[in-house]
């Protein structure tokens, strides 16, 4: 079983994504009212005024945790052998990452590469002065090459399973 940890509140990212992401939704929304995609117009939660007034605070809110529970969720399944790269980032986030990130906010095509470059500099920053993303599965560090990595603690069922084979007992996997 994988287990996730709660999002770390301290990632704040700047009035330059804030923005990105409310001009984005608003152009997400135009799109969808006027759609004759039925499964588009139903993907709106809320009323669109809603969505359109969201104080910066709540939207800096939802960029931050968006990214913390897909790193977290990588690192879960990193740790259970389901993905194997340790690097999230080098110069850009990896595909399976940015796809994640923007995959749960309203960011459109021609500029989600772009928001995604800024967020890892903020990401990168934020890890350098201090910052943390922990969960069960270990946490996310920054390399000296300025990798973003995933640091994957082995399984408790493992380090059991290890630390009976050390001692001499019969491990049984379960």
């Amino acid at each position: 079983m994988v287990e996730f940890s709660s999002p770390t509140p301290d990632f704040v990212p700047s009035n330059v994504l804030i923005r990105m992401f409310a001009d984005d939704a608003r152009m997400y929304l135009e799109r969808a009212q006027k759609s004759d995609d039925e499964e588009l117009r139903r993907s709106l939660s809320g009323s669109p005024d809603e969505v359109l007034n969201l104080a910066p605070p709540h939207i800096s809110k939802i960029i931050g945790e968006t990214l913390q529970n897909v790193l977290v969720s990588l690192g879960g399944r990193r740790q259970a052998g389901l993905i194997k790269d340790d690097v999230v980032a080098r110069e850009s986030f990896s595909d399976e990452t940015e796809e994640e990130i923007v995959e749960c906010l309203p960011i459109t095509e021609d500029r989600r590469h772009q928001f995604c470059q800024i967020l890892l500099a903020e990401l990168k920053n934020y890890l350098r002065d201090g910052g943390a993303i922990v969960g069960n599965w270990g946490f996310v560090g920054l390399t000296d090459k300025s990798e973003v990595v995933l640091n994957v603690t082995k399984p408790a069922h493992k380090r059991l399973r290890d630390s009976h084979t050390r001692t001499g007992y019969k491990s049984f996997d379960y």
